[in-house]
């Protein structure tokens, strides 16, 4: 990235009335160590908050890698993930002039995609997310 991404110290999870939700940000979703560590806890739910940007230009295609990334944290966790990202075009800072994209992503614990958020453009989406923990079917010799 550019500027480099400083790479997070760890992820949290917390006990809610509606599940144990996990909490990452941003690109902390690129570090497999960290997802796994999120697996680990074994939260109902992930919950990322994304700066997603780009240049205007960039857009929509830049929201595809949003919805890989999202997907992808979602099939190594084995956890519904919601990835959330802004809307509108940066002011300050080094990145200064690229946009916010939009297209929050939502995808299952196999990684299938429940919803995509409208591009460049403010959107509440709803969607039912499945708290159940993804089914993994192992066999072992002589088991019937």
């Amino acid at each position: 990235m550019e500027p480099p991404y400083t790479p997070g110290k760890g992820v949290a999870a917390a006990a809610t009335k509606i599940g144990k939700i996990g909490v990452m940000i941003c690109a902390d979703s690129f570090e497999k160590p960290l997802l796994i560590e999120m697996r680990d806890m074994k939260p109902d739910f992930v919950l990322i908050p994304y700066g997603w940007a780009a240049a205007e230009t960039k857009w929509p295609e830049h929201g595809m890698k949003l919805k890989e990334t999202v997907q992808n944290a979602a099939r190594t966790i084995g956890r519904p993930v919601i990835g959330t990202d802004l809307v509108g075009e940066m002011c300050h800072g080094p990145w200064v002039g690229r946009v916010y994209g939009g297209q929050s992503v939502g995808a299952d614990a196999n990684g299938n995609i429940l919803f995509i958020s409208k591009d460049r453009d403010a959107d509440l989406s709803l969607t039912t997310v499945n708290l159940q923990p993804r089914l993994v079917t192992a066999s072992s010799p002589g088991a019937g």
